[in-house]
């Protein structure tokens, strides 16, 4: 079963850093910004369903996550843009 969305708890003084670096990085998958407010993002394609909120009470650590890219078992285009975004923290 799919899930349909996913949220994650980032330190409140990192948050900013973290939602730039999520939306540079799933850029190529065609992800955007669509939800922006104080302490908490949504990011998507159509509509949101990564979601990314601040807190100091217990932030999400060791946390692993992926996307699908565009053409990812048939063309390694998009994994091989993406993935060194990742890596390095765009």
């Amino acid at each position: 079963m799919p899930f349909t969305h996913l949220l994650i708890k980032v330190p409140t003084a990192e948050f900013e850093a973290i939602v730039k670096f999520y939306t540079a990085a799933l850029k190529p998958t065609g992800y955007k910004l669509i939800m922006d407010r104080p302490g908490f993002a949504g990011l998507g394609a159509a509509s949101p369903d990564f979601f990314i909120k601040a807190s100091d009470d217990a932030p999400t650590t060791n946390t692993h996550v992926a996307f699908p890219a565009p053409g990812m078992y048939t063309d390694q285009h998009q994994t091989k843009e993406i993935h060194p975004c990742g890596v390095r923290r765009c």
